[in-house]
């Protein structure tokens, strides 16, 4: 199963983490 996830700051930084669990 993948899950994303997706995680932002205020300082205008995102990234985002592809999990395989």
């Amino acid at each position: 199963m993948k899950i994303l996830v997706c995680c932002g700051s205020g300082l205008g930084s995102s990234f985002m983490i592809e999990m395989n669990i």
